[in-house]
């Protein structure tokens, strides 16, 4: 898994370029959740819950949530 943020203070968002790019929504695609984009998580097929690789896009709070636990345990909208 590998996981693209922008620092706090960056001044080019890289995410949301790579969002838009990448055809991905701008907003954290975790349920109930519509905050603005500010990590993708790219997770290969064997590391994906629908066994194809995807690219899921999260915001910051959700990105900080899972550094401080070590894991994302949430129901995407994919």
């Amino acid at each position: 898994m590998k996981i693209i943020h922008d620092e706090p203070g960056d001044p080019m968002p890289s995410t949301l370029i790579l969002a838009i790019t990448w055809h991905l929504p701008v907003e954290c695609q975790i349920e109930g959740c519509e905050n603005p984009t500010a990590a993708i998580v790219c997770m290969t097929a064997e590391e994906s819950p629908t066994g194809s690789a995807i690219r899921v896009c999260i915001c910051e709070e959700h990105y900080q949530k899972g550094v401080r636990e070590g894991k994302l345990d949430e129901e995407f909208i994919l």
